[in-house]
């Protein structure tokens, strides 16, 4: 008898680690910026953009943009939202 319920034990013990540390990994927030480029003209316009992907577990709120300390205005912020796509890369 003792030699069955240690073992269930131990791995009930196992399990609530292994639902913890994957618990904690799924409320990560995480940003990747990439794909940067700036375009600049001859009328000394200038114009940027770049990549946001929110590679954590939760949603993100983007609710002010700097460029070398200076905030962007909302209002001249364009922005394109891509829908999520899915792959399926083991097949």
């Amino acid at each position: 008898m003792i030699l069955l319920v240690i073992p269930v034990m131990l791995t009930g013990g196992v399990v609530m680690y292994a639902y913890q540390i994957i618990g904690t990994e799924l409320q990560i927030e995480a940003v990747m910026v990439s794909n940067q480029h700036v375009w600049i003209y001859e009328n000394d316009s200038s114009f940027a953009g770049f990549e946001i992907d929110n590679i954590g577990g939760q949603d993100i709120i983007i609710d002010k943009i700097e460029v070398r300390g200076v905030e962007v205005l909302w209002a001249t912020i364009h922005y394109f939202k891509a829908p999520l796509i899915v792959t399926d890369l083991a097949s």
